[in-house]
C-alpha cells in the first residue's frame, strides 16, 4: 500500500506547486454595466489564456451583469462583443453593413465594475445682463462655430438667455463678444449645482492668449483643450473641422487661476487604407500649455504568426499598454459583414496573445473575419506614461470611466498602421 501512496502524494504535491507557482487560483469575478445597444447579438464573456470561454452571457441594453468562474487560468480575459447593423457608402451605393464590434481587456483583475451607463445631462438656464447686442456667442463643448441651440435677446431689459445641457457636478464654459467690444469675454462655471445661472457682461473676465506650442513633425495634427473644474472637465478650445494645425499651436482660455489646470490633447493624423489614425498622440494636464509636444522614443513589431494569434514586441524603449485594432471599412470588406475588434492589454500580456474564442452562438463567424485574406487594416498603439503607471491603474480608470486620467498621468503614444 506504501508503494502507491507515495506516488499519490508526489502527485498531489506536484499539483499544489504548480497552483502555487502560478498564483492563487480563485477565479475571477467582474461587474458590467452594459451602455445603451442598438445591436441584435451581444455578449460579454471570460476567457482563458488559450482564448477558452470560461463564462458567456447575452446582454441586453443598460443591465448589469456578473460574470465569474472558478476555472483556473493564468490570466482572464474580458470581451464585450456587440453585433449590429450601420448604413455605409459601398461604391456608390448607401447599403446596410452587418458590425461585429468587440473590446477585449486581457489580463483582468478581480473584483472591478465596469460602469458604462451614461446618463443625460440636465438642462440648465442661463442669463446675461447688460447685453444690447452679440456679435459671438460660442460653447465649445458642442460647437466651436456657431451657438446651435435658442438664444433670446430681451434689448429693454438688456438680457440675454439661453440652455445647454451640463451634467451634475461638471463645468460650463463659453466665451461672448458683445456690445460692440473686439475683446472676448467668458463664462465659466467651476462646478453645476443649479437650474439657472445669472451673469453680468461688464463683471465677465476676458480671455488670454496661450502657447505656442511647438509640434514634433510637421504632419497635420488635432488638439483640444480641456478646462478641469471641481470634479470634471469640459472644452475650452480645439482644431476646428477641417482646418488641422501644422508646427505650433496656440489658444484664446482663461487665465490659470480660473481653472484647476488644462488638459492638452494633441494628436498627429494620417490615414491607411481609408481609416483616420494617429501617429503621435500626447495627453497631459498642467497650467497652460506645453512649451513643446515631445516625440515618442520607443517603437514596436506587430505580427500575426497564426489566424487568431497576435505578437506585439517593444523594440525600442518601453511602454505601459498597448493596443491593437481591427478595423474593417468599405476599403478591404466591402458591404461586409465587418470587424472591428480592440485589444487592450500589457506589454506582456501581448507579447504572445491568443485572441478569445466567441460564445457558441457566433462562433462560426470567427475565424472567416480573421482570415488574412481580408485584408483588414490592423493599427497597433504603444502608451507609454510619465510615471510608468503599472497597466492595473489602466484597467481601474477604465473601469471607472475616468476620462481624465490619462492625461493626468501625462501619456505619450505611438500609433502604427499594418
Amino acid at each position: 500500500m506504501t508503494r502507491f501512496l507515495l506516488p499519490a502524494l508526489a502527485a498531489l504535491f506536484l499539483l499544489s506547486a504548480c497552483k502555487k507557482d502560478n498564483g492563487p487560483c480563485n477565479g475571477a469575478e467582474i461587474v458590467w454595466y452594459t451602455p445603451t445597444l442598438q445591436g441584435e447579438d451581444n455578449w460579454l464573456w471570460l476567457s482563458d489564456e488559450k482564448g477558452a470561454v470560461l463564462e458567456a452571457k447575452a446582454a441586453e441594453s443598460r443591465e448589469r451583469y456578473r460574470l465569474s468562474t472558478e476555472d483556473c487560468a493564468k490570466t482572464y480575459n474580458l470581451t464585450f462583443l456587440q453585433k449590429y447593423r450601420r448604413p455605409a457608402l459601398v461604391g456608390n451605393q448607401l447599403v446596410q453593413v452587418e458590425v461585429y464590434e468587440l473590446l477585449t481587456y486581457t489580463d483582468i483583475s478581480d473584483g472591478l465594475q465596469f460602469d458604462t451607463l451614461i446618463t443625460a445631462a440636465p438642462i440648465r438656464a442661463f442669463a446675461v445682463e447688460g447685453i444690447q447686442t452679440v456679435e459671438e456667442l460660442l460653447w465649445p463643448a458642442e460647437s466651436k462655430e456657431a451657438f446651435n441651440r435658442n438664444i433670446y435677446i430681451d434689448p429693454d431689459a438688456g438680457l440675454l438667455s439661453f440652455e445647454i445641457p451640463v451634467p451634475d457636478g461638471q463645468p460650463a464654459f463659453l466665451t461672448i463678444r458683445a456690445n460692440g467690444e473686439a475683446q472676448t469675454r467668458f463664462i465659466w462655471v467651476d462646478a453645476a449645482d443649479q437650474d439657472d445661472y445669472t451673469f453680468a457682461y461688464d463683471g465677465l473676465q476676458l480671455l488670454e492668449p496661450y502657447g505656442p506650442a511647438s509640434l514634433p513633425n510637421n504632419g497635420s495634427w488635432r488638439y483640444t483643450i480641456r478646462g478641469l473644474g471641481m470634479f470634471g472637465s469640459t472644452v475650452l478650445d480645439y482644431s476646428s473641422l477641417p482646418d488641422l494645425v501644422q508646427y505650433e499651436f496656440g489658444a484664446a482660455l482663461p487665465p490659470a487661476d480660473v481653472v484647476r489646470a488644462f488638459q492638452v490633447v494633441a494628436r498627429q493624423e494620417s490615414f491607411h487604407s481609408g481609416v483616420a489614425f494617429n501617429p503621435v498622440h500626447y495627453e497631459k494636464e498642467g497650467p497652460g500649455l506645453p512649451a513643446a509636444i515631445p516625440a515618442p522614443a520607443f517603437d514596436f513589431d506587430f505580427r500575426r504568426p497564426a489566424t487568431g494569434q497576435i505578437q506585439v514586441e517593444m523594440i525600442q524603449g518601453e511602454a505601459q499598454a498597448l493596443q491593437v485594432q481591427y478595423y474593417d471599412s468599405a476599403v478591404n470588406a466591402g458591404s461586409g459583414p465587418w470587424l472591428r475588434w480592440t485589444i487592450v492589454g500589457s506589454p506582456d500580456a501581448l507579447i504572445s496573445f491568443n485572441l478569445p474564442q466567441w460564445p457558441d452562438a457566433l462562433a462560426g463567424i470567427r475565424d472567416g473575419l480573421l482570415d488574412e485574406g481580408r485584408n483588414t487594416p490592423v493599427f497597433v498603439t504603444a502608451k507609454a506614461y510619465d510615471n510608468k503607471t503599472p497597466y492595473r491603474q489602466l484597467l481601474e480608470a477604465r473601469a471607472g470611466q475616468d476620462t481624465g486620467w490619462e492625461a493626468a498621468q501625462g501619456l505619450l503614444a505611438r500609433s502604427k498602421a499594418y
